[in-house]
């Protein structure tokens, strides 16, 4: 009888432990999420989770270094745009205006 109840406890212990892990969805908004950045998200993912981005506007480069999926957070028509930065020139703050030259 021991032998028996030894080996259901195994038996459980090893149905417990082998559950498939269920990816994880993180949420990203401006505030009242768990994220208020997209690369703290990423960061806290674990590979094969989704990161479900809110409304707004979130100006940083992001690096992702594992596998997962971005979304939008709620539907709707807005679609989920991820833009390069710009680059900016400017002339130098003391260059000297064009000379006219006289013929």
């Amino acid at each position: 009888m021991k032998q028996h109840a030894r080996r259901l406890a195994m038996c459980v212990i090893a149905i417990v432990c082998a559950r498939p892990a269920m990816a994880a969805t993180l949420t990203v908004c401006p505030s009242g999420c768990g994220y208020a950045s997209i690369q703290a998200a990423i960061n806290a993912a674990l590979a094969g989770d989704t990161i479900a981005i809110g409304t707004g506007t979130y100006v940083e480069n992001v690096v992702v270094d594992k596998p997962l999926t971005l979304r939008r957070a709620t539907r709707g028509s807005h679609p989920l745009l991820m833009r390069r930065p710009r680059t900016r020139t400017r002339a130098p703050a003391h260059s000297a205006p064009p000379q006219a030259t006289s013929s």
